[in-house]
């Protein structure tokens, strides 16, 4: 950002800053100063002679962003390009907008002007004070023009609020027969209407959530009839005010009565159909509710929506919600089709396995077929559990019945238990989807899934999906009784990725889930593992642990190179008129290069080798690239050592290696003995094979810990060290 005179701006003066400002006869922005060691009065003069606006004390500054006044507390929290609004201070205003409504005349204008203000707090009192509340209220008592009563509606919200109107107040029943009417007369789509639908159903949804005694009145005059046709409007503000309003309907409809009654609304309604067909549909879907800024409001709403829907679900979550009879009866109906389902045929033994009530719930894997009940008082399965079973068996016979024939000719730990894995599997998708989650709340970053909103019976479908998944998947496992939590996990990952491609309808979800079979979804763990440790890596704080390791990682490299030469090895001759081997070792002290020309391949021992260079007389040593040309046939291995003798000449060893790793193992080990960095990309890789391993094994000692971005401050030295033990030294 630079000044008006094109210089850049400049932060050495802490008490002066570059604002953006505009008053209300000049709508374009202006950068200038601002001085934070000034009052906001002392600014408001400034800015008054540079406008030539006549009584500083008639204006004031706002911030732009929200309309808050700014404060001189509030100014000293000012940096550069922070835009601010100079114009007519509260008590102004509120005066003209008084006076012009009290001339019929200005009735229009000044109650679009009280809609900007409306819902500020120092303006609200002193439109208040000047008995402007009763002058408002009182145009309510006439007709209100329709060119004006979405600003009308703005104007009551924002008083309604700030709490200058009461819910009990005679005019807010008013207007709550006014709006009715106003919506189901308004021209659909009509740019004017728009915008008083849209104050309409926000007044009603103001209403409905903030003020439960208003939500039995509002419920009965909006029907859900009408907000269905709203929903066949095109514009997204008038679809997300829609839902919002349902959303909180039904809300208040579960407080006052049961999830029950709530989701007997939904579907006798057709909400969810209207949903589909006009919102969802016409929308062009998730990904282009996503891409517009302007829709992300509706798509919040669906998501609310789709919860609400899901919660339905709540009341069926424990067996407390049916008598034992029907429980009982539920049981019954289920045990019934193990026997249709001809698992004792199967069998061949109608002598040898006794058909009666505990071997029909022990086929269908039950943990206790004596008393199947106890398996369901697990909340929150229960009642839903059982349901899904049923739902399963009944919808899905064949695969339900090919579970149970794969399963009852199994051993008790290879089986896989029915009742048990649907149990396991009903919790799990109410934990995923955050059924009766008491913590849900709209996060921006969420959106809702398609695929709940393709039938009335969508939660039950999906579980017949995820059923056979889990089938499958225990099979591709080959687990036992004792791997359940495993293929619990596995079944889990399967689900969460399938969700996360937002599927539109079931049969979707079904391709979707049956592609990432168990070898799939390791691969898929393993590669997000590794994402997750190069993204630590990028760290600053791994970066600064990096650089803490690497004195020590390099030490270890060395002391391993070292070793190698303590060891020995066995060299060619590199010279072409020389015949036979070079055996070399290095001294376990470090000191010495001992080493024999021989005529077989076995190395000797230290105290065989008579030839001996000490280190410290060795210059240098080069790979064959870096060697003098002419010095013999070039070999891809060769190594020069250059060392003084006895007369101070400098000599050369030729040894041409056997293999690149040893080539680089004594290059790198030469260049240790004479305090050289390691050169060689055998060095470069193990360095980084050492480093990245140690670094992963301390961030799985932290495994879901949040890596901070700074490190923790010191605390200060205490005031004394008295609490340190005497005897401690």
């Amino acid at each position: 950002m630079t000044t008006p005179s094109g210089t850049p701006i400049q932060s050495s003066t802490q008490d002066v800053v570059w604002i953006q400002i505009y008053e209300n006869e000049k709508p374009e922005m202006e950068l200038i100063k601002y001085f934070k060691d000034k009052t906001v009065e002392q600014n408001i003069k400034i800015y008054c002679e540079r406008y030539n606006l006549v009584g500083e004390s008639r204006y004031a500054i706002h911030y732009a962003s929200d309309g808050r006044l700014l404060t001189n507390e509030g100014s000293k929290d000012l940096e550069h390009g922070d835009k601010l609004h100079l114009h007519k201070s509260s008590d102004v205003i509120a005066e003209e907008i008084f006076n012009g409504l009290v001339d019929l005349s200005g009735t229009v204008a000044n109650i679009n002007r009280l809609a900007i203000y409306a819902g500020r707090s120092k303006f609200a009192d002193e439109f208040t004070k000047r008995g402007g509340l009763t002058i408002f209220l009182q145009r309510l008592e006439e007709s209100i023009q329709q060119d004006c009563f979405a600003s009308f509606l703005q104007c009551v919200r924002g008083l309604w609020q700030l709490g200058k109107i009461n819910w009990n107040d005679k005019a807010i029943h008013k207007i709550i027969d006014k709006c009715v009417t106003y919506i189901e007369q308004a021209a659909k789509n009509s740019p004017t209407a728009v915008k008083s639908v849209v104050q309409s159903l926000e007044f009603f949804h103001d209403g409905v959530s903030k003020y439960p005694d208003l939500y039995k009145e509002i419920s009965e005059k909006v029907s859900y009839g009408l907000l269905n046709r709203c929903l066949e409007w095109t514009d997204d503000d008038i679809q997300s005010s829609s839902l919002a309003l349902i959303v909180a309907l039904l809300k208040g409809k579960v407080d006052r009565s049961s999830w029950k009654a709530t989701r007997e609304i939904i579907y006798k309604e057709d909400i969810r159909d209207t949903i589909v067909k006009n919102v969802i549909r016409r929308s062009g879907g998730i990904r282009e509710l996503r891409q517009s800024d302007s829709k992300k409001r509706k798509s919040q709403q669906l998501l609310a929506f789709q919860h609400l829907m899901l919660n339905t679900l709540i009341g069926r979550m424990s067996l407390s919600s049916i008598t034992p009879d029907k429980v009982k009866s539920k049981l019954d109906q289920l045990r019934k089709t193990v026997r249709e389902a001809g698992v004792y045929a199967v069998a061949g033994a109608d002598e040898e396995i006794e058909m009666n009530n505990e071997t029909d719930f022990k086929i269908l894997g039950s943990m206790n077929p004596r008393d199947p009940t106890l398996d369901l008082n697990d909340e929150p399965s229960g009642l839903l559990a059982l349901d899904n079973m049923i739902f399963f068996s009944n919808k899905q016979n064949d695969n339900f019945r090919k579970f149970i024939l794969e399963n009852c000719g199994c051993n008790d730990s290879q089986a896989c238990p029915f009742m048990k894995s649907s149990i396991a599997l009903t919790k799990l998708l109410c934990n995923l989807l955050k059924i009766g989650d008491a913590s849900f709340s709209l996060n921006e970053n969420d959106s809702y899934i398609e695929v709940f909103f393709d039938s009335d019976t969508v939660f039950e479908e999906l579980f017949c999906v995820c059923i056979q998944i889990w089938s499958k998947t225990w099979k591709e496992m080959h687990a036992t009784s004792e791997d359940f939590n495993k293929v619990l996990n596995i079944v889990q990952e399967q689900i969460t990725r399938s969700l996360r491609d937002n599927p539109t309808t079931i049969d979707i979800f079904k391709i979707t889930i049956s592609r990432l079979n168990f070898n799939q979804i390791l691969k898929l763990l393993h590669s997000d593992i590794q994402d997750t440790i190069e993204k630590n890596c990028k760290e600053k704080v791994i970066k600064e642990l990096t650089g803490r390791l690497t004195p020590k990682i390099k030490a270890l490299i060395k002391q391993q190179r070292l070793n190698q030469l303590v060891k020995g090895e066995l060299f060619v001759k590199a010279l072409k008129k020389e015949r036979g081997y070079l055996a070399m070792r290095l001294s376990p002290n470090y000191k010495v290069l001992h080493y024999k020309e021989l005529e077989d391949s076995n190395i000797p021992q230290l105290d065989e080798m008579s030839k001996k260079i000490p280190v410290t007389d060795i210059t240098e040593v080069k790979t064959d690239n870096e060697a003098q040309k002419g010095r013999g046939p070039k070999s891809a291995y060769q190594l020069n050592i250059y060392y003084k003798d006895e007369d101070n000449h400098i000599q050369e060893l030729n040894l041409a290696c056997n293999g690149e790793a040893t080539h680089s193992i004594w290059c790198d080990g030469i260049l240790c003995l004479l305090g050289k960095e390691m050169t060689s990309a055998e060095a470069d890789n193990d360095f980084n094979t050492l480093i990245k391993m140690d670094i992963r094994l301390r961030l799985l000692e932290i495994e879901n810990v949040k890596l901070p971005k700074l490190p923790p401050p010191i605390p200060p030295k205490p005031d004394n060290f008295n609490f340190v033990d005497e005897y401690y030294h």
